[in-house]
């Protein structure tokens, strides 16, 4: 609908949608003939229970039964008719689908607990887990069918079967773990844990995986040389841990080689066969993060501000990664452990309680802070890059690679323009080599999605019977490929468009080329749509107000209050998309975050 031409006519002289609103206009299809035309429809029922039971042998020991049965059943029917999106004017299509997903988990869980001298507290627990999940599905794909009116429900009708197939994927984890805790006065608090897996994701040899933890916390204002008054210090507390995760990271069977069904020519006669449709890797193994953290947590001012501040140091080792493979290989991804990453960041949370507090005013903050750094320390064990992946040693995983817009050609730059095989009007982009070509090796990095830190405030202001509170997050210095701003700035003037301060003689702009469609199908065209998605957004605003006790006794009811809520009412950005929160997610990036003002009256009798 963005991309409509608005002097497009909606509808017919009958009332329907008018397919194509624009007689110039081959493409665009109209919004509300995909509404009138098409159906999708899809159940779910989900079923699931929690059943446990414990036995306690004595007052220190104690058994637990867990059981988690799933069941997940979902069915879909769409239908799509000839004058829709999907359809181009073309066959109707339509189809049905069904999937079963079957889940359950058991675990048995032994706990024992004691405290001895009134000091020493110990308790240690044994697990054992085991977790199970089968997922089948089928479909059937039809295309040209009879009359728009029988939707789905009568496929047998379809000129053509497009498609049927059915799936089967199973997997099974087994998980076996050990913990000790042990505390001292108080004052020391150790905690070990080891924990192994076995996964039948992966090949023999390779299924099992163990990961091992420790922590130490000392609670220093419990010792007797903290001479600190309980006012000011209530609490402070060290913490230091060292702990191993796991990742299984890959789908049922994606060890082994999958076969697909081609058909072929064998003599004078079609025939049908199978081929690799997928590269087997059997020395798949389990990706592990090694995670180093230390803590601190506080209470001072007589509880007034508490909080904690945490920075860590995670390494990532055999990175569970599909690499893409040259076309000549006759594949196009394979699955491999591929090398390492490390995260370093910190986190702060402080809660400032009762900054003013009154019998009629009260005033609490809440506010968090956290930054985090990624890089690849390790591909392949070779030391050298991967372009191919755009992978590179010592920046985060996800990097934006391409050319470098520096502006646009302008006329008094036609000659050196000339040069480098361009036009006055046309995208510049910086010679990074600078040997008076432009290719490939002019790509650099530009930036990943990644924000350098993000950060929320929460205000709660109360005085009398009126309450007050807002709350703020933001995302500071990350970058998109802004598939909206791809999908809305054509140039071309067949299309809607956004906003756009292009170039022509009379105005020589350095934003944006000169409007011209063949400018987004050249390689640079890529360059327009890397944007800075830094925002600063007001999630929540609400204001209400109670009507006081003694109103109430007379009106004799319990309570009686109201309130106005506004979600999403402000964003400060640079961003000209719709939304820079959901720009980077494929599935809500041309959709703008929902704008919502609501008023309650609560009543009690």
């Amino acid at each position: 609908m963005l991309r409509l031409n608005p002097l497009g006519i909606p509808y017919n002289d009958d009332g329907t949608a008018r397919f194509r609103p624009t007689n110039d206009e081959s493409q665009r299809v109209n919004p509300l003939s995909d509404l009138q035309n098409s159906v999708d429809e899809r159940y779910v029922t989900h079923v699931f229970a929690s059943i446990y039971g414990t036995y306690n042998f004595n007052d220190h020991l104690s058994y637990r039964l867990n059981i988690g049965p799933d069941l997940e059943i979902g069915n879909r029917g769409y239908f799509y008719g000839s004058e829709t999106t999907n359809n181009q004017g073309g066959l109707s299509t339509a189809g049905v689908s069904d999937s079963d997903v079957f889940s359950f988990t058991i675990e048995n869980i032994l706990n024992y607990a004691n405290t001895f001298n009134d000091k020493h507290e110990f308790s240690a627990t044994a697990v054992h887990s085991f977790q199970t999940q089968t997922t089948k599905s089928s479909y059937t794909n039809v295309s040209n069918l009879p009359y728009d009116s029988q939707s789905y429900n009568n496929l047998s009708t379809a000129g053509e079967v497009s498609g049927v197939g059915s799936n089967y994927k199973h997997w099974d984890l087994l998980s076996f773990t050990g913990r000790l805790n042990y505390q001292f006065d108080d004052r020391y608090l150790l905690t070990f844990t080891a924990r192994a897996d076995g996964s039948s994701r992966f090949s023999e040899g390779n299924k099992w995986g163990f990961f091992p933890s420790a922590a130490l916390a000392w609670r220093l204002s419990e010792e007797s040389f903290f001479n600190v008054s309980q006012e000011a210090v209530s609490d402070l507390k060290l913490r230091v841990s060292y702990g191993e995760t796991g990742n299984t990271g890959i789908e049922p069977y994606q060890t082994f080689s999958v076969l697909e069904k081609v058909e072929y020519m064998f003599g004078d006669s079609g025939v049908i066969g199978f081929i690799p449709n997928t590269v087997s890797n059997p020395n798949l193994t389990w990706e592990t993060t090694k995670q180093f953290n230390v803590g601190l947590d506080f209470e001072i001012w007589k509880q007034k501000l508490s909080g904690s501040i945490n920075y860590y140091v995670a390494q990532t080792e055999d990175l569970l990664l599909p690499r893409s493979l040259p076309s000549s290989s006759g594949f196009s991804t394979v699955f491999e452990n591929i090398g390492s990453t490390e995260n370093k960041g910190i986190e702060v949370n402080l809660s400032i309680k009762n900054i003013i507090n009154t019998d009629n005013f009260n005033w609490n903050v809440d506010l968090n802070f956290s930054k985090n750094t990624n890089k690849i320390t390790e591909l392949y064990g070779d030391g050298l890059d991967d372009i191919g992946n755009e992978w590179f040693l010592g920046n985060p995983i996800n990097v934006f690679y391409d050319y470098k817009k520096t502006g646009i050609w302008q006329l008094d730059e036609a000659e050196l323009a000339e040069s480098y095989g361009f036009e006055p009007g046309q995208i510049k982009v910086e010679d990074i080599d600078n040997n008076g070509i432009i290719n490939a090796d002019d790509r650099t990095i530009l930036g990943s999605e990644t924000p350098d830190w993000i950060g929320g405030l929460t205000n709660r202001i109360n005085y009398k019977g009126f309450g007050f509170s807002f709350v703020i997050y933001t995302r500071q210095n990350a970058k998109t490929y802004s598939r909206w701003y791809e999908n809305n700035n054509r140039l071309a003037g067949r299309y809607n468009n956004i906003d756009v301060d292009y170039w022509t003689p009379e105005n020589p702009t350095n934003a944006n080329p000169r409007p011209n469609v063949s400018q987004e199908s050249v390689y640079l065209g890529s360059t327009l749509t890397y944007k800075d998605v830094s925002f600063v957004r007001v999630r929540n605003i609400v204001f209400s107000y109670s009507i006081p006790n003694p109103v109430l006794d007379r009106l004799k009811i319990k309570d009686l209050s109201f309130n106005i809520t506004a979600d999403n009412p402000f964003t400060f950005t640079s961003y000209e998309g719709l939304d820079p929160e959901f720009e980077s997610d494929g599935d809500r990036a041309l959709y703008p975050s929902v704008q919502t003002l609501s008023m309650g009256l609560n009543l009690t009798f």
